[in-house]
């Protein structure tokens, strides 16, 4: 079905703002990109996750970093390019928080227009070639 006839049925069935935002940014994120749909909001927080299982002793500095690596590694093989992971980074974001990317009150805008800022800067994180070899060197 499409977006329409897929908010049409949500509010057939009574779903409530909350609902309708969490399953279309469910919708939106499978129809953009099958079974990376969110991926990249996943793959963003492994470096997180990993740096506090190493501060909390869980894992050593080195193991840490092999994560994050293979987290980098499989996101590039997920996506291709800088626009794909941050709009699947973004659908992730909506989809954990409920919030939808549009609504100005909410965090979810805030976190798009963040990551549209990081875009628009000409030396920031996303000039960076997304298909740079990415080795380890620890």
């Amino acid at each position: 079905m499409d977006r329409d006839e897929a908010m049409t049925k949500l509010e057939q069935e009574g779903a409530d703002e909350t609902e309708k935002i969490y399953m279309m940014a469910a919708y939106d994120a499978w129809t953009a990109y099958g079974e990376s749909a969110i991926k990249a909001w996943d793959l963003s927080r492994v470096p997180t996750i990993l740096e506090m299982g190493y501060m909390a002793g869980y894992c050593t500095y080195e193991e840490a970093l092999d994560g994050a690596l293979e987290a980098a590694q499989l996101a590039q093989q997920s996506f291709n390019s800088w626009e794909d992971f941050n709009q699947s980074y973004l659908y992730g974001y909506s989809y954990w928080s409920e919030e939808a990317l549009d609504d100005p009150t909410s965090s979810a805008y805030e976190r798009k227009n963040i990551v549209e800022a990081f875009d628009a800067q000409v030396n920031g994180p996303f000039s960076l070639d997304w298909n740079m070899d990415l080795t380890k060197e620890w």
